[in-house]
This record gives C-alpha cells, structure tokens and sequence, in this order.
C-alpha cells in the first residue's frame, strides 16, 4: 500500500517549500500526495475538513495552513481561531482516528516576552493577542487529543516565495527615502525551507521507523536579531540590486512608537536542544539563512531597477 501524505496551505511559505522540495529531483518520494488549496478546502468548515481526511486517510498529514496576520487577527477573530484553533483540533481528531501521524506549525506568539533567556518546549505559555492567543489553542487542542503529533513551534518565517518581513521591507525601501524599524523585539528569523526539510524528515522517519518520535518541539534558526537588524542585514546584501537600487535611511523605533493594534513579545527566542537532541539536527543561523534566501531573490526575480524604467 503506497504512503499517503496530505498537505494543507500549500500555497503558503511552507507549503510552497514542502512541494518545491517534493518535486525536486533530490528528494525522491514514493507515495501518494494531496495538496488542497484553499478554494477547495475551507478550513472554517469542520465538515469540509472530516470529508476531506476521511476520504484521502493519510498515514501522515502536514498543516502548514494558518492565519497568521497578526494586525488582522484582531478584528477578524472568529476567522483566526476557526482556522488556527479549531481546525486543528478537527484535523488532530481524525489523525487519531485513522492512526496517523500529525505535523502542525505553531508559533512563538504564544509566549509574553518577557522572559529574557530562551522559551524550552516547559516554558509556560502565555499569550498577547488573537494571534498568539488562537495558535496557543491549536497546540492545546492537538495534545489533548492525545494521538500521534508533532508540533514545530517556530518564529519570523521567510522563504523567497509567499509574503513575509523582508519583501516588506524591501518593497517599502524601493518607495521611499526613510524608514523606521522596531529594534526593541528579539527573535530568529526561520527559513521555511528548514522547516518543510523538517517536516519531511519525520514523514521519513513515519514510514520507515518503530519508533518515530512525536511532541512538541521549538524548531527556528539559530542565533536571534530585532527586526532593526534583520531590515539593515537585508539591505545590506540587496543594495545596488534590482531589488533595492538604493538604500534609504534606517531608524530605529520602538513598539510603541509603531501604534500596533496587536501586541507582541519584546523577545520571543527558542530553545532547540530538544529538536538538535532527537533528531541530530542543527539548525542554521538566521543570518545565513537570510543572506541564501536574498541571493536566491537577487538571482531569480526580475525587479526593473530606476534605470530599466526610464528606458
């Protein structure tokens, strides 16, 4: 009987990783894949969501699904914690039933930051915002449960496909001449493509070992920067390219000078001794993860540099 792996929010930055690194001619999977969009999967529907686990029954399932504005959250919630929570818990219930395996995505928003040492997976939780508040539920909801799970709570994901901080970032520099950056949240900017590797591994380890390990586990890049620093990084290596002909001046700011409507954790780091230790894994720093990405972005994308639009 061939694997079954089922990914939800394909379309995602994770998603789009899992089903680039699927595709690619290193990874060789023998199994059968669903990837449900959207459009054809709303995960506001708990009965769209049995019908659809209950008809494909997969030996893993992979939700890289999220709402993850966090601004939007907070005036949008009821669409949050259906997909965030809820559903979650919909989809670790039909696992169970089926005797698969679960990988979900959480996040670092469901801490405080006010600690000032990294979060371990002990660390008591204790949210902000919707945001945090309904990925803080999902965790919950998943483990209550109690079937075959694994949680990757990870923080400030990019990928050069989808929507994330740097493109942002950039997109603003090549519109104006000056920009302001909170430099007073700490945390470590996490490639999606580490964690689609991630997830990949354990689906691996789901059809080939007895004993696969499952829990929760903090899964980010190593090291830890602001989001002052993670900009200036950024522009660093894009100056002069098409994706940032010219530099504008970087401020630093506070969280309050921003006038966020949601809250977030001034520091938000995570320890990964737990992920390192069980699957001998190391994750990259953040910095060399960001600066592969943004040469990807240089090499790939065609942005019309001043010159190219004058022409």
């Amino acid at each position: 009987m061939n694997h079954r792996l089922l990914i939800l929010g394909s379309k995602g930055q994770i998603g789009s990783e899992l089903k680039s690194l699927l595709h690619s001619t290193e990874h060789i999977y023998a199994g059968d894949i669903t990837m449900p969009t959207s459009g054809q999967l709303n995960l506001c529907q708990a009965d769209a969501i049995v019908q659809t686990v209950r008809t494909f029954k997969p030996h893993v399932l992979i939700n890289a699904a999220a709402y993850t504005n966090v601004e939007q959250a907070e005036n949008n919630s009821d669409t949050c914690y259906a997909i965030n929570a809820h559903a979650s818990g919909i989809l670790a219930e039909e696992c169970k039933r089926l005797g698969s395996l679960l990988i979900h995505y959480s996040s670092d928003y469901v801490f405080d930051g006010t600690q000032n040492t990294p979060y371990t997976e002990t660390s008591k939780p204790n949210p902000i915002s919707v945001y945090g508040h309904s990925k803080l539920l999902g965790d919950q909801y998943i483990q209550e449960t109690d079937g075959d799970y694994v949680i990757l709570r990870t923080s400030w994901v990019f990928s050069p496909k989808g929507d994330n901080f740097y493109k942002k970032i950039l997109a603003l520099g090549r519109q104006r001449g000056e920009l302001s950056i909170v430099d007073d949240q700490i945390g470590a900017p996490t490639a999606a493509q580490f964690l689609a590797e991630l997830a990949l591994n354990w689906n691996q380890k789901r059809k080939t070992a007895k004993d696969c390990p499952t829990g929760l586990f903090n899964a980010t890049a190593a090291g830890q920067t602001s989001w002052y620093d993670y900009a200036a990084l950024s522009f660093e290596i894009c100056k002069g390219t098409a994706l940032l002909p010219k530099v504008p001046v970087l401020n630093r700011a506070t969280t309050q000078d921003m006038k966020f409507k949601a809250a977030r954790p001034a520091y938000s780091v995570l320890n990964t001794k737990k992920l390192q230790n069980t699957l001998g894994i190391c994750p990259p720093h953040w910095q060399d993860a960001v600066t592969a990405a943004l040469l990807t972005e240089i090499q790939n994308l065609k942005i019309p540099t001043q010159k190219d639009t004058s022409t």
